[in-house]
Formats: C-alpha cells, structure tokens, sequence
C-alpha cells in the first residue's frame, strides 16, 4: 500500500470512528441505550398516524426483558434509584378489555428505557396480580428507600369507575373516582380511589419526584363515549355493570350536585385518559394491536418531548393528536408540577 492510499485508508476510519462518538453522544442524551435498542416500531396510529416512535420493536413483542420485569412481580428485591410499577387489567368478569396488558407492558419498558429505571426495579402488574392487596403491596414496595430526587412511575391501565364510597362527601360531585380491581366489586375492598392515591402521594419522601398515569374512565354513569371515525374496535374503559344498590346510591349522590373535578395532587404529574365525566377508549392500531388511545399518544408525544416541553404542552399535542384521530376524550394534566418539564423540579 503506498502512502497516498494509505492517507486516504486513515481518512476514513477518522470519519467513522467521529460518526460513532457522535452517535453515542446522541444515544447518552437521549436516555436510550446503544446496544440492543431496536430504535422506531414503525407502528402507526388509529389513523395512520406513525408511532410511538423512540419505543424499541420488543415492547410490543413481549421480549425477554419484559418477560423478565413481570416474572419479578412477587420478588420484593430493590435498589437504589427511580422506580416504576405498571398496573394493567384486561380480565376483567363479564367486561373484558384488550389493550391493557400491553399498556401496562409498554409503560413498564417505556420507563426502562427512557425515564432510568432499573429492570430490577420496575414491576408489570397484570389481571389477577392486580387486586387490591396485591396492587397496594407493590405500591408499598415502591416507595421504600426512595429519596430526593429519585423518581416514581405510577401508570394503569383498566376499568375506572365513579362510586360514591368513602371520603366523597369531600368531593364537589359527592363521586370518587376510582380504579377497579380485577375483582372490582363496588365495594372499597375492590377499587383504588383518588383519596387513597392522594395519601400515598403525601406520604411519599420530600424531594421524590411522582409521575402518574390513569388510562381508564373516571365516571361510573352508564352511558357510551363519542364514535371514533372508522375504529377497528372501541370499548369505553368504564366498569358498565352498576347493581341496581349502587345505581340508588349514585343517584342520591348526585342529586342536586355541581359536577366538578376532582383535586389535584400533591407535588406530583397526574396525566389522566379524560375528565372526569368522559371515557377513556380501548382501542387497536391498523394492525390489530390492542392498545389504550391516551398510552399510544402519550408514548408517542413523551418519547420526543418529556425532557424539552412542560408537561402542559405534551399533554396539549396529545389532545390534539387524539382529537385529530377522532377521539372525544380530553386528557387532563394535573398536580404542582403540571407547568413543569418531567421530572425537571429540583425542591
């Protein structure tokens, strides 16, 4: 080889060895990592829409780190740092859904790899895992050993119901606005509601930095959501079946009562599939992928912007994404740190 070519040979293992910095460069800054990230599924929306990008193939393929994050749903191990746990219920009796188990997994690996959580310290939580005891005991183990500055990921994916049970004669609708348990019952015993999540919030370490998210419906009034242009499948992911007890005792209720919204959280994001007196869809993409339209957007809208835009802009293009697409429902963003970029508050 003579020199000239030699010169030349040099050039160009400079370039590319410059090309590989600079694309670690870019992979560090945007919390994905190098190796084994599959990068953009090419999965597009319930209209065409593609997306979510930045969420690597195997999210939607069940791969070995996902079967690895729910075989750890009873091992109650844990490190130092964020943490997250992901609640989805598909089997739920007489009303089943279909895209909350893979809400729950796409959250659970969305949180791995964007927001720095440890696998060892994320959980999937799914169908008869997620009954009442068995939610709140990974709640408790989430918040163990947590401090100032680490983060918390909250999501579920489920039924969700409006009950006029404990504490909601606080409430301006006289409701509570609640999760249901697999065996969701109309009973407390089987429900998770807002005054419950508002005490583990303000019990939760000074300087803990809180995001929750709610895909399901907050209303228990048995009606039907608004049609969605040309859906493959719609399912309202409110609980349908109200006893004629229950039905008497949401009357009551409401009876001569301003709905209003309910509270906002403590020092937290709250982002929920609609307001209080919608529903929240239970969709599927063109390809017949079950999901949740609130996860699927906000997927797609965190994975470009959770660290650049206030949280209050997201969920505005998550809305417009969603009413583009046909849906009625209206997110809500909530919580002291709403104005805020995720995770960004330092207090």
């Amino acid at each position: 080889m003579d020199q000239t070519t030699f010169e030349a040979v040099q050039s160009n293992l400079n370039t590319v060895s410059e090309i590989i910095q600079a694309t670690q460069q870019i992979l560090s800054g945007t919390g994905l990592t190098e190796v084994g990230d599959t990068g953009h599924t090419g999965i597009t929306g319930p209209t065409g829409v593609e997306g979510p990008p930045g969420i690597p193939e195997e999210v939607h393929d069940g791969d070995a780190t996902v079967a690895e994050i729910e075989a750890r749903v009873d091992d109650r191990s844990i490190v130092s740092g964020n943490r997250s746990v992901s609640f989805g219920i598909n089997d739920y009796p007489g009303c089943p859904l279909s895209g909350c188990v893979p809400d729950a997994r796409n959250w659970a690996k969305f949180c791995v790899n964007q927001f720095g959580v440890p696998v060892q310290n994320a959980r999937i939580v799914l169908d008869s895992k997620a009954q009442r005891a068995g939610m709140w005991a990974l709640l408790d183990w989430a918040k163990q050993g947590l401090v100032a500055g680490d983060n918390l990921v909250i999501t579920y994916s489920g039924h969700g119901a409006q009950d006029a049970g404990p504490g909601s004669d606080s409430e301006p609708d006289r409701l509570n606005e609640v999760w249901c348990c697999q065996d969701f019952a109309w009973t407390p015993e089987t429900e998770i509601s807002d005054k419950d999540l508002y005490q583990y919030v303000k019990d939760l370490p000074e300087g803990v930095r809180c995001f929750i998210v709610s895909d399901s419906c907050h209303s228990g009034d048995f009606f039907t959501r608004g049609l969605v242009r040309n859906p493959p499948k719609v399912t309202p992911r409110f609980y349908p079946i109200v006893p004629p007890h229950v039905h008497a005792r949401l009357h009551r209720a409401r009876q001569n009562i301003y709905r209003g919204m309910k509270f906002g959280l403590p020092d937290v994001v709250y982002l929920s599939g609609c307001r209080a007196d919608q529903t929240s869809a239970d969709t599927q993409d063109p390809q017949g992928n079950p999901c949740g339209a609130l996860t699927f957007y906000a997927l797609k809208n965190l994975a470009l912007n959770w660290n650049k835009k206030l949280m209050t802009d997201v969920t505005n293009d998550i809305v417009g994404e969603l009413q583009a697409a046909g849906y009625s429902q209206t997110p809500q963003c909530e919580g002291a740190r709403r104005k805020e970029m995720l995770f960004s508050w330092k207090d």
